[in-house]
């Protein structure tokens, strides 16, 4: 393939229709570390599709941003919304048991 253009105006003349993706949507995050003596959660949970494969993760880190703990799960078929609050109850259970404190809890459903 040396001219995609050209190629992709052939494969249309044939009959043969481009099913290229959409371009991926860009969102820019910015990570701030907690207080001294705070842990941090971030969690993500995706579903492919409104009801498809899901899978979740989350990472504790402390006021030097330093890896405390983290997980990642899989859910088999779930929505968008299930997988994420089984990323925040997984990340509790977890807090739990390693006696993390965490203060807060902000989640960004996209």
């Amino acid at each position: 393939m040396k001219n995609i253009v050209d190629e992709l105006c052939i494969l249309h003349r044939i009959g043969i229709r481009d099913k290229s993706s959409k371009a991926p949507k860009i969102v820019e995050v910015m990570w701030h570390v907690p207080s001294i003596y705070q842990v941090k959660l971030n969690t993500n949970g995706a579903a492919r599709g409104s009801s498809g494969l899901a899978g979740f993760s989350g990472i504790f880190r402390d006021h030097l941003g330093q890896v405390l703990d983290c997980f990642s799960g899989n859910l088999g078929f779930a929505t968008a919304l299930e997988v994420e609050l089984q990323a925040i109850i997984h990340a509790i259970q977890i807090a739990s048991q390693r006696g993390f404190i965490l203060f807060g809890l902000k989640v960004i459903l996209l």
